[in-house]
């Protein structure tokens, strides 16, 4: 999305997790990467924030209050909430988890610490693609979109790689 002025907008990021250096973590990388940052402790404070008009939720699995996957629920089960992408960040290695945030509704479950590179290309690829209004085609749709953004991304990788390898040979040659 591009504002009139050809500035592109990206969606705002809602981090919860109830660890600050966590959420500060996460708050860096995203406003360097562009992203507006909001930021909740927990599940309750998440389904408050949601309203606010955020693009991506970046969840935690356990937290105080209210768990990531009872938020992602209530989350999902509000016509006005229910279209935001929620990414579960968890340390837990208990497939069950993992198995019980995606059926709650989550597009992704990543390790924490998450890779920052998988982080940002699965977060770009969910700011990128359409919005779907049935459930059951959201998560082809964001494969989908996961696949043409990591396309995208080698592209513009090797655009640059070929662009200073050009200039190094120029500047060698001269």
């Amino acid at each position: 999305m591009f504002a009139d002025d050809g500035i592109e907008l990206k969606p705002a990021v809602l981090v919860v997790d109830d660890e600050d250096d966590n959420r500060e973590i996460l708050r860096s990388m995203l406003e360097d990467d562009g992203y507006p940052v909001l930021l909740a402790r927990d599940g309750k404070e998440a389904l408050r924030k949601a309203r606010f008009g955020v693009g991506v939720i970046l969840m935690d699995v356990h937290m105080p209050n209210l768990d990531g996957v009872s938020a992602c629920k209530f989350l999902q089960a509000n016509p006005g909430t229910r279209d935001i992408p929620v990414l579960f960040l968890s340390a837990t290695e208990d497939d069950g988890v993992a198995m019980s945030a995606l059926e709650a509704g989550a597009y992704d479950f990543l390790p924490k610490p998450a890779p920052l590179a998988e982080l940002r290309l699965k977060i770009a690829a969910i700011a990128n693609m359409p919005r779907v209004a049935d459930p059951s085609r959201r998560r082809w749709v964001y494969l989908e979109a996961l696949k043409m953004e990591g396309e995208r991304q080698r592209d513009e990788e090797e655009a640059m790689k070929l662009s200073w390898h050009e200039s190094s040979w120029a500047t060698e040659t001269a």
